[in-house]
């Protein structure tokens, strides 16, 4: 006649994240034929989704007849731990022979905010760029980072910073980031964000903010005689999310005519 017990083993939360102390309680009950006393040793180990053990604990325990036992292991939850599901198991051995075993599991979530940016109509000098942050998970995040960078026309990276967040769920919250644009160039500038916590490192996003003017030139006739006066229009159409302030300057050299004017 072997020794047998059941087992159960139970985590203290149904998720818990990177940093938090896991709990976990191991029961066992004798069934062994004729409640016979014996002794058992538990082994608990705990695999991360890609079933790598993480955390291991060898106890022993002293059955009486038709006696139970229990105990609570505990570790904490590495930095940088896997998004999913983690699994704890409970092998129960009489000697080399495993008698039982039990199993469960808990989630590493992954947080879930949504970031929208409002973007206002931008300028060369000081601008801020409000981002809306909202939690739409079922967890807190306590140490977010919004990284923001905005590269010109030519690739070049103009601003590059960050801002820390706390976020608790279905909260949400805004961001005001100022960043100092120089001398505009025409083109497509490029805003990229990056929002990153505890739970994951995010995944850049990009929005295009174009910076561009078309000119259409008309005049009231197609055809002048020496002497006449030409009338010129010329209209400009900023389709940019950019604020222009320049010069335009209009030049006939073979007429002897310049002129110049501040345009906004």
């Amino acid at each position: 006649v072997y020794p047998s017990a059941a087992v159960s083993v139970q985590p203290g939360m149904t998720q818990y994240v990177s940093g938090e102390t896991v709990t976990m309680n191991t029961t066992l009950r004798n069934t062994t034929p004729e409640n016979a006393a014996w002794q058992a040793d538990v082994k608990v180990t705990v695999s991360d989704p890609q079933n790598i053990k993480i955390f291991e604990e060898l106890k022993t325990v002293n059955f009486s007849s038709s006696g139970n036992a229990s105990f609570i292991s505990s570790f904490i939850m590495p930095s940088g731990s896997k998004i999913g599901t983690y699994t704890i198991k409970a092998d129960v051995y009489s000697g080399t022979r495993l008698s039982a075993s039990g199993s469960n599991s808990y989630q590493h979530p992954a947080s879930q905010i949504t970031i929208t940016p409002n973007l206002p109509s931008l300028t060369s000098g000081s601008n801020t760029i409000p981002f809306v942050l909202n939690n739409t998970g079922k967890i807190s995040v306590s140490a977010g980072v919004l990284d923001v960078s905005l590269k010109d026309p030519d690739s070049t990276v103009i601003y590059s910073g960050s801002q820390p967040f706390s976020l608790q769920t279905a909260q949400s919250t805004t961001l005001n980031v100022p960043l100092t644009i120089p001398s505009l160039k025409f083109g497509n500038y490029t805003l990229i964000y990056t929002q990153s916590d505890e739970t994951r490192t995010g995944k850049p996003s990009t929005i295009t903010i174009p910076n561009l003017a078309a000119i259409n030139i008309s005049s009231d006739k197609s055809i002048y005689k020496i002497g006449e006066t030409a009338s010129i229009a010329i209209s400009i159409n900023n389709s940019g999310k950019f604020v222009q302030n320049g010069t335009l300057t209009i030049d006939a050299p073979f007429l002897g005519f310049t002129d110049t004017k501040n345009i906004t």
